[in-house]
């Protein structure tokens, strides 16, 4: 025996199932339930069959399942358990003959395989001689759970349950780090059988789960047994390749140790481990297999400190692991073994499926043990109909199966921890070399973890890992003026041109469009839009200035010191169309900088307005003259007053116009894109918020002024021979026919230039508008101005009844001074 004597009441106290019955065993001799797995067969012949190899570590536990059972009096009382080992190794064929040896003994049940590779002849064989079938650690979906393996069962969850807690996870870190990049995941896949399904399972949960899991890589690689042909071709290197091509950062592995340590080679020299990744894989990948030297004959294999170092921070779902009292005298088994040989302490124990089998005999002996007390055959189906609702108590601690007979999913959070750190005490140490760490436990209420043992991620810190790794990039910093280059990639957030933006991308510099508020992104170009409206605004200031004094003039010689030849040309519209000009000039202010949501709508009414002022006086003016001189002689007098109230009412469908534009199509600031980029320009809003609408307000302007042009042109060409000293009627003429073409070529330009060349577009515009208010005002001022100043040396200059006919009721017949 394996067991000391007080085992069989810790065994007791740790022992309990959920079948309750009472009913006395039938009097024969039940000598035992023959168990493989791997190497293990039940018999109840009551007879030891000796068909193992040596023994082994499986054996070991094996053993020991069977010692648990027979000191256990609330299990098959009167029965005693004989547990025939049978080491078949990885050899299929020795596994099936294992199960017919096993059957040939007596044997009601077989537990086993231990290997998925052997899983589909095993589970086939044991099914053909009537046998059910329970394996430690083989939880494949397409034998647990199918049709066509009806008496298959396992000790551990179905696979497809191990994908919810990975899903778990990936879950928690995104909530925990608010990364959106925790949801875009890698799948790696070993070739073999199981792990094709469960990743396949696992990629349709995670697409479905809530948030959603990105799956944005999903490779697979070639499964080899043969170290050898590893050394020679890595078949993880083109899947690994076209992982670190998807840009993922957290990269989910199915592949069994064996497979996983040729991936994780091949991640290590594709630089896609380390502390901006994270790498989780599932049970098959969490053992020490993966470090160390697995091709060194076992006990003497050791560690490999550089695929160790590399894997720190690597987070597994495994199968419960074991722990207690009862374990530790599993434990205690395995190392008098190894004594016996002269081994002090064992390398490597894979505490993983082997403490499976002890819990795994225990379950087949419970369901043995109830068909004998209802009195049933103990056929295949009666023993796994003993599993459904099954609870009892073993190494791996409570194991409930469901009401079909399957175990209800229960998984310890492993994590490689760094034995090099002060954290990593011995008390940690699963298993000789096994340096993962219990961290939590997924089960029916959801992922835990416990606090005591935090995660550990590459760098061993317990700090979450910032996957949001960005590209270094330049941007334009609006409140700085200059560009600059935010080397974390995201330290910066990149803004949308507007009233707020303050770091813009580099391709909104110099782009001709004005999208910083200071206007700074124009300023040091080629072609700079901030330079020429700099330019622009010292000349708008200038030509105010002149205006101002074109004024001062007009009052002066108009009003105060009365000179005939300047009251002659009615002071008061030559003080509107200076006021005008004014307007006009001050109005391209509204097109400087960035647009607002106040510079867009007031752009078209003080345009709109100093144009239509100033071509109305002209027009007005004209319209005067035409009336004298169509009455062939001075018979009537026009009053300033009354020509400024028909200049008013002439401005009223320009007003209008402006009004249901502004009511119903406001011009606003808004984004609008623009050559490929997004800009925050002058834009119609307002109910109707279509760019045809104010096309067609704006157009509405233009036929307006310009049908006030043609009638000016009009009555100019039919007061073209009208004689005055001043020459007034001509030089209107002139001011009409020159503000006519000017409007026809910047208009049709200005088109032409929209979206392509907003930097000629603009200069076009502004140059349109102050030449048309610039030569207009020099025409009427400057002939004028010389004429007083220089011919009449300021002084009250006679002129005829003809001019005096042709002017306004302010010119009188003042003598010359």
């Amino acid at each position: 025996m394996f067991l000391k004597p007080f085992c069989i009441l810790i065994f007791i106290f740790f022992v309990t199932f959920s079948n309750t019955q009472t009913a006395a065993p039938e009097e024969i001799v039940i000598g035992s339930v023959i168990v493989q797995t791997f190497t293990f067969v039940f018999n109840i012949s009551g007879q030891l069959t000796p068909l193992s190899l040596p023994i082994t570590p499986e054996t070991i536990v094996a053993l020991f399942g069977e010692s648990l059972v027979n000191a256990n009096p609330l299990i098959l009382p009167n029965t005693n358990l004989t547990v025939l080992p049978f080491d078949a190794g990885s050899d299929g064929v020795k596994t099936l003959e294992g199960i017919e040896a096993s059957y040939n003994a007596g044997a009601v049940a077989i537990c086993g395989p231990s290997l998925d590779a052997e899983a589909g002849f095993a589970f086939r064989k044991a099914e053909s001689l009537g046998l059910p079938i329970v394996s430690p650690i083989v939880a494949d979906p397409q034998y647990l759970g199918s049709e066509d393996f009806p008496y298959v069962r396992a000790l551990v969850s179905q696979s497809k349950e191990e994908i919810i807690p990975i899903i778990a996870i990936i879950h928690h870190f995104y909530e925990e780090s608010g990364q959106s990049q925790w949801l875009d995941v890698g799948v790696i896949t070993s070739s073999r059988t199981e792990q094709v399904s469960i990743s396949t399972l696992f990629i349709k949960e995670a697409q479905e789960s809530d948030p959603q899991i990105n799956i944005i890589a999903n490779q697979q690689i070639l499964s080899f047994i043969d170290n050898d042909i590893l050394d020679e071709f890595n078949p993880g290197r083109d899947a690994i390749v076209e992982l670190k091509r998807s840009g993922a950062r957290v990269f989910v592995g199915f592949a069994l140790a064996t497979d996983f340590v040729y991936v994780y080679q091949e991640a290590i020299t594709q630089e896609i481990v380390g502390p901006n990744y994270v790498w989780i894989c599932y049970n098959g990948c969490a053992f020490s297999t993966n470090y160390v030297d697995v091709v060194t004959n076992f006990p003497n294999r050791t560690l490999l400190p550089e695929l160790y170092q590399n894997q720190i921070g690597l987070i597994a779902t495994q199968h419960k692991r074991p722990s207690g009292p009862l374990y530790d005298l599993l434990l205690q088994e395995i190392d008098d073994f190894y004594a016996s040989f002269g081994i002090e302490e064992p390398a490597i124990i894979s505490g993983d499926f082997l403490s499976q089998i002890p819990d795994t005999i225990t379950a087949l002996s419970i369901a043995i043990d109830g068909c004998l007390r209802q009195g049933l055959n103990l056929t295949s189906e009666n023993i796994i109909n003993r599993f459904s609702n099954m609870t009892f108590t073993g190494l791996t601690g409570n194991i409930t199966f469901d009401e079909f007979g399957f175990r209800k999913p229960t998984y310890s959070i492993v994590n490689l921890w760094d034995i090099n750190e002060p954290y990593f005490t011995d008390d940690l140490l699963f298993a000789p070399l096994n340096y993962f760490v219990e961290i939590g436990e997924f089960n029916e209420t959801g992922l835990s973890f416990f606090p005591d043992r935090p995660v550990r991620f590459f760098d061993s810190s317990t700090k979450i890992p910032d996957l949001d790794i960005r590209d270094p990039f330049d941007y334009w910093s609006c409140p700085d003026r200059e560009k600059k280059t935010d080397e974390t990639g995201k330290a910066i957030s990149l803004d949308t041109p507007g009233v707020y933006a303050s770091y813009l991308d580099t391709t909104y510099i110099c782009d001709e469009y004005i999208d910083c508020y200071n206007m700074s992104d124009e300023m040091d170009c080629s072609a700079s839009i901030t330079i020429a409206q700099i330019v622009f605004a010292f000349i708008i200031f200038f030509l105010i200035l002149i205006t101002i004094s074109f004024i001062i003039f007009t009052c002066v010689f108009g009003c105060c010191i009365k000179r005939q030849k300047v009251r002659a040309l009615s002071p008061p519209f030559l003080i509107i169309m200076c006021l005008a000009g004014i307007v006009g000039y001050i109005s391209l202010f509204s097109f400087y900088g960035m647009a607002t949501i106040v510079s867009c709508p007031i752009r078209p009414w003080l345009v709109s307005l100093s144009i239509a002022f100033l071509i109305g006086a002209l027009v007005i003016k004209s319209f005067r003259i035409w009336t004298l001189y169509r009455a062939k002689q001075v018979v009537r007098e026009i009053k300033d007053w009354q020509l400024v109230i028909l200049l008013f009412i002439l401005i009223i469908p320009v007003v209008f116009i402006n009004f249901l534009w502004t009511l119903l199509a406001t011009p606003t600031a808004s984004e609008k894109e623009r050559d490929g980029n997004t800009h925050y320009i002058c834009n119609t809003g307002g109910f109707i918020n279509h760019d045809a609408a104010g096309y067609t307000f704006f157009g509405l302007l233009v036929a307006y002024i310009s049908l006030i042009l043609l009638f000016g042109a009009f009555i100019s060409f039919m007061t073209r021979n009208v004689a005055a000293h001043v020459n007034e009627s001509k030089l209107i003429a002139i001011s009409i026919y020159n503000l006519f073409f000017v409007g026809i070529t910047v208009i049709v330009l200005y088109f032409i230039l929209n979206e392509d060349q907003p930097f000629w577009q603009t200069i076009i515009f502004f140059l349109g508008i102050i030449y048309a208010f610039s030569a207009t005002l020099f025409l009427q001022f400057v002939p004028l101005i010389i004429t007083v100043v220089c011919f009449d040396r300021l002084k009250n200059a006679k002129i005829n009844n003809a001019t005096i006919s042709l002017g306004t009721d302010t010119a009188t017949n003042e003598t010359t001074d």
